[in-house]
């Protein structure tokens, strides 16, 4: 998790939240539906979501910089062991960035698909992420760019817009 974090913290090139994030893993009651822009699986828990006070009301995108008790929910599970997190270490990274975007003040609504912002980060590149390498005992994790078939779907989804 905190190599994760570090690298969303990356990525954006800043810590949201006044440097003060909390991550939590629990039920998947506790995390809200998937993105409705996410076809075939609206009505499945989120893999992760994100809260945050802000000076407009709680989970509002604007202004940013005034975000507070900001919280990335994990859905317990979508990810029930770290081993899990591990063996997808790119992909749980990815989305832990998809995460610290919207602390960041950056919606899901009107993403590029294939950028980090839309509801498929996992087709993202995230070379923070992809590059990064876990190493417990023998064992080593390796992050993966986005596969040929992600890049199809990018590029087929670029199309329909």
């Amino acid at each position: 998790m905190t190599q994760a974090v570090a690298r969303a913290i990356e990525y954006w090139g800043a810590t949201p939240g006044a440097g003060r994030v909390l991550v939590l893993s629990g039920a998947p009651a506790e995390t809200p539906a998937a993105g409705e822009n996410w076809h075939g699986r609206a009505n499945e828990a989120a893999a992760m979501c994100t809260t945050r006070g802000t000076p407009d009301g709680v989970n509002s995108f604007n202004a940013p910089a005034g975000f507070a008790d900001c919280v990335v929910h994990l859905n317990g599970g979508v990810r029930p062991t770290w081993l899990a997190d591990d063996k997808r270490f790119a992909v749980f990274c990815k989305q832990i960035a998809h995460e610290f975007g919207h602390l960041e003040g950056r919606p899901d609504i009107g993403a590029l698909a294939g950028t980090v912002e839309s509801e498929r980060p996992d087709l993202a590149r995230v070379p923070v992420s992809e590059r990064y390498r876990l190493v417990h005992g023998h064992r080593i994790y390796r992050g993966r760019p986005a596969s040929s078939r992600a890049t199809r779907v990018r590029r087929a989804h670029r199309r329909r817009l």
